[in-house]
């Protein structure tokens, strides 16, 4: 026994490290103090044994560092997690509208049953959306919205009572060319695009300060159940300055499952200049390994925000804007990670920054394009000798087979071109882009990252622009760790490293492509404690 033992010993473990400096492969590790002393044989790590030991047997589960998802978006999801019923893994129409009426059958009438996004209809054996009649029958006492990605929602017909009711119609604030109205000028049912979607969301009832606590200590452990152990949070719809009060309470209490690196963006269109010089200015003396703030992302900009049918105005009053708020983040130090999709928009933001870095150097801020589906090898290339990264997603397992309609095969073929990129040394990592737009599934986005394939099974990237599995791990692991500046201490596990990880219900390196994405978590520790477990790894006094 070591003088000082471990605090934790998991043994019979099929032990990935991804490390740098040891063998790939380990049997057991030991941690102390929330970070890994020992990695190698079950004889050697057991030497760090000690009377108040928790030694724990794996089974001989696979054993990878705890996967970091480098852009969700939990701060918006902890709003209202408690409150939304979820999709993401509902197999059939049939089975969602069950959710929505059992979720009926426990609320009094009138109270709001939403589904938020998370969901595409591909995954439904119907292979199709709900019907407004359907939702109607599911819940006729109650206001269902059903939202698919940033598309449009479906209201039923109490749900449109009752926005009527509220007024919200005409005092404005949304597009009505996107808001379907019958011949009586009566809302039909359907509200399209992101714009009307956030007048939408203001529609629906706000949960209290201690519902949002409640909703983000869920919302964390749902992500820690799937074997994340970390996120990069990037704002989203309905955020700026004044949201982060539950996130912080829950950090203050202890009761924060994950690490959450958090970038931020304005409230709203045009309080860009005003809210940014507030967060360049904060102390962050008190930030720590569990909550810490990065810097500024994703939406930079609201009037260049783009998508694959959005169109950024890149005007010459809009472009300067940008310049001047990107000039103004290089001179605060601030890391930026900046939404991009489209090659326009792509290109405008990588001459900005070049420009920037004459002027300030931003090669040691490690800024970011989030997406990033236009980001060519010469761009590539370009980003790299800028210091900066590329964080992917997988919004094409979702909705490829509808951008094929209007992005071209070959185009979308290397959207964008990860094996170029990890070739060109430009730093990758992954995210999931949850929760509203893609599933906050982890093995979702690495099951994309070695396929390239839709829920159809369409083949969307040539299969020459997949990663294999170990470099896709990477992506969410010590290359996400990269870009919050923690490549030395987190996503490994080592000797020295953060002791993160999980165990996983299958081998990630051995199981079809196509079933990555069933991977779920057995255990899952952070900084040595046990945050998520099955019955089958429960810690008790018994192997204790």
């Amino acid at each position: 026994m070591t003088a000082t033992p471990a605090d934790l010993i998991v043994v019979n473990g099929d032990v990935n490290t991804l490390s740098a400096a040891g063998p790939d492969t380990a049997e057991a590790l030991a941690v102390r103090d929330g970070i890994f002393v020992a990695v190698g044989s079950d004889a050697d790590v057991l030497g760090w044994k000690g009377p108040s030991t928790t030694v724990v047997d794996a089974q001989g589960r696979c054993i990878i560092p705890g996967l970091i998802d480098a852009h969700t978006h939990l701060v918006r999801a902890g709003f209202t997690w408690n409150q939304e019923l979820r999709w993401t893994s509902v197999t059939s129409i049939a089975e969602g509208l069950e959710l929505i009426s059992s979720q009926a059958s426990q609320t009094p009438p009138g109270t709001w049953i939403t589904v938020l996004g998370g969901w595409h209809p591909l995954q439904f054996a119907e292979r199709r959306s709900p019907t407004i009649d359907e939702l109607d029958a599911a819940a006729p006492d109650h206001p269902v919205v059903v939202q698919y990605l940033y598309e449009w929602a479906l209201l039923n017909a109490r749900a449109r009572q009752q926005v009527e009711a509220s007024g919200a119609l005409g005092a404005g604030g949304f597009d009505p060319a996107t808001v379907d109205v019958d011949e009586s000028g009566r809302m039909a049912g359907n509200v399209r695009t992101m714009a009307s979607l956030r007048w939408l969301y203001a529609q629906l009832p706000v949960p209290t300060h201690a519902e949002q606590v409640a909703s983000t200590v869920a919302a964390s452990r749902a992500l820690a159940a799937m074997g994340i152990t970390g996120v990069i949070d990037g704002g989203g719809a309905n955020t700026g300055p004044g949201v982060y009060g539950p996130l912080r309470e829950v950090w203050e209490a202890g009761n924060l499952p994950i690490r959450v690196r958090l970038t931020r963006h304005a409230s709203a269109p045009g309080r860009e200049e005003e809210e940014f010089p507030a967060y360049f200015a904060e102390d962050v003396s008190d930030d720590d390994d569990m909550l810490r703030r990065l810097g500024v992302g994703e939406v930079t900009l609201y009037s260049v925000h783009d998508g694959f049918n959005r169109l950024p105005d890149l005007s010459e009053p809009q472009v300067e804007r940008l310049s001047e708020l990107m000039h103004a983040c290089a001179a605060a130090g601030s890391t930026v990670q900046i939404h991009l999709i489209r090659p326009e928009t792509t290109d405008r933001v990588i001459e900005i920054w070049e420009d920037v870095n004459r002027k300030t150097p931003i090669v040691d801020l490690r800024w970011a394009i989030v997406h990033g589906h236009s980001v060519s090898v010469e761009r590539a290339a370009r980003l790299r000798d800028l210091g900066a990264g590329v964080i992917v997603e997988a919004l094409l397992r979702l909705e490829g087979d509808e951008v094929l309609m209007h992005w071209d095969a070959q185009r979308l073929a290397t959207a964008p071109p990860v094996a170029a990129l990890k070739a060109a040394g430009t730093r990758l990592a992954a995210g999931s882009d949850a929760f509203r737009v893609a599933s906050p599934n982890p093995f979702a986005t690495l099951e994309w990252l070695c396929t390239g394939q839709t829920l159809a099974g369409t083949q969307i990237w040539d299969p020459s622009n997949t990663l294999d599995r170990r470099q896709a791990l990477e992506c969410m692991t010590t290359e996400a760790a990269w870009f919050s500046f923690e490549e030395s201490s987190r996503g490994r596990i080592e000797e020295g490293y953060s002791a993160d990880f999980a165990a996983l219900t299958a081998d990630y390196f051995t199981v079809p492509a196509h079933e990555i994405h069933s991977i779920g978590a057995e255990m899952t520790v952070v900084g040595g404690k046990v945050v998520w477990s099955t019955d089958r790894f429960a810690v008790t006094e018994e192997n204790a």
